[in-house]
């Protein structure tokens, strides 16, 4: 494969051109970025078509070249798709793939491709663990539940009877009350802290499942979970301006660190009322709830400037590219708002980047 890019003079006048070849078969600048992304047990997988449908990059070198146009997913990148989506692989197993197109430059796209077995069985998992010990425990509440009646009623019967008869028996005995009355307050505690130890652990699994344990922010689910409540919003998409550059110069190591260093600076800066997701690998989503599209844009404006004079962990400061609009102002749907929004993102782009651009 061949890659080359026009030279210009300062005048504007072709000067000719720069190239580089890529041998698909052998280690090459693809395998280096993308052999990155881990292969994990559950035989997660990503790969690069080009143009034509033809992989340029796989795991598997034996199906570099191979044309696979008729995929329904890779149909979707060669017509400029982003998004995912469920299919069946050429082995026949069910799959969740994720999918993004370069149709901007390159033509080319991305497919990441996990088998959806292996994403739902950690969920099935916790679920029968959680009803296993719910199950448990609600046995164990019913059954202690039964022994303290027993305790707690006949103590009090027996005296109910006592004086129910005393008037015709005098010289029956006082039925003794036990002393342990006073402990029924330690036990109802117990069973409390019991009760509130497993809705934490709950809690805490809900969390995690809804936030991207990198950065802190909240996942791409529960953006739709969480979008579906608010009525009148503002939303701010961006993005690190030449990231990649980030990696390449100071190693993954280190864009990581920018990425946590980024997620603390937009949290500092935002209420505790805004919601801050990250929806790709350095692109992120801020919702401002009840914010008109002007205080929406002077915060924007607040993190691009602070972003931009801050030295991050890569020893010099990064810049960003924002686009923003505002529902229900501009459009109908979130979808159509998030769309919007991302055209203005790469106008930003186009235009310079460092810099806000609110979509019309």
């Amino acid at each position: 494969m061949l890659i080359s890019v026009p030279v210009f003079d300062e005048s504007g006048s072709y000067e000719g051109f720069l190239a580089g070849t890529i041998y698909l078969h052998e280690d090459n600048s693809l395998i280096q970025v993308l052999g990155q992304h881990p292969k994990h047990e559950n035989n997660s997988y990503v790969y690069v078509v080009d143009s034509e449908g033809n992989i340029i990059y796989h795991p598997d070198k034996n199906r570099i070249n191979d044309n696979v146009k008729e995929n329904k997913v890779v149909q979707y990148v060669l017509e400029g798709r982003n998004g995912n989506l469920e299919v069946t692989n050429t082995k026949g197993i069910a799959m969740l793939a994720g999918y993004a197109s370069a149709a901007s430059t390159s033509k080319w796209g991305i497919v990441s491709q996990t088998p959806k077995e292996s994403v739902m069985e950690p969920t099935f998992d916790m679920a029968r663990q959680v009803s296993v010990i719910a199950i448990l425990f609600m046995l164990f509440v019913f059954a202690l539940s039964l022994i303290m009646l027993k305790k707690i009623v006949n103590p009090i019967r027996n005296l109910a009877l006592y004086a129910k008869q005393m008037t015709t028996e005098p010289s029956r005995p006082v039925p003794q009350i036990p002393n342990w009355y006073f402990k029924l307050k330690e036990l109802k505690r117990a069973i409390l802290i019991a009760v509130d130890f497993y809705q934490t652990k709950l809690t805490n699994a809900e969390s995690e499942s809804n936030l991207d344990l990198f950065t802190g922010f909240y996942n791409r689910r529960f953006l739709e979970k969480k979008i579906s409540e608010l009525d009148r919003y503002s939303i701010i998409l961006f993005d690190i301006d030449h990231f990649k550059a980030v990696n390449d110069q100071f190693g993954h190591q280190v864009g990581d660190e920018v990425l946590k260093f980024l997620s603390e600076l937009v949290k500092g800066e935002t209420r505790a009322s805004d919601l801050c997701f990250r929806i790709g690998g350095e692109e992120f989503l801020i919702i401002l709830p009840e914010t008109d599209i002007y205080i929406t844009e002077s915060v924007a404006e607040l993190i691009r400037k602070i972003t931009e004079y801050t030295l991050s962990p890569s020893g010099k400061p990064v810049t960003v590219s924002m686009g923003i609009s505002s529902y229900p102002a501009a459009v109908d749907s979130f979808s159509e708002l998030l769309n919007k929004t991302d055209q203005a993102l790469y106008k930003a782009k186009h235009e310079g980047r460092n810099r806000v651009v609110i979509a019309l």
